[in-house]
C-alpha cells in the first residue's frame, strides 16, 4: 500500500515538474530575449528547482531503486 502511495506522489509530482519545466522554458525565453524587468522569471526559474529535484528523488526511490532490487533476486 505504501509503495502505491509513493507511486502515486511520484506521477503527480511529475506531471507538476512537467508543467514546471514549461514555465522555466518561457521565464528563460523572455530573459534571452532582453526584458526589461526579470525579476518575476528569475523566481519563477528558482522555485521550479523544487519540485523538478523532489519529482526525480521520488523516482529514484519508488522506480529506480526497486527495479535494481528485483534485477538481483
Amino acid at each position: 500500500m505504501k509503495k502505491n502511495k509513493g507511486l502515486i506522489a511520484t506521477l503527480i509530482l511529475g506531471f507538476i515538474s512537467f508543467i514546471f519545466v514549461i514555465f522555466d522554458f518561457l521565464a528563460l525565453h523572455d530573459i534571452w530575449h532582453g526584458e526589461p524587468d526579470v525579476s518575476g522569471e528569475w523566481t519563477i526559474v528558482s522555485v521550479s528547482f523544487i519540485p523538478i529535484v523532489a519529482f526525480h528523488m521520488l523516482f529514484a526511490i519508488y522506480v529506480v531503486v526497486p527495479f535494481f532490487n528485483k534485477e538481483k533476486h
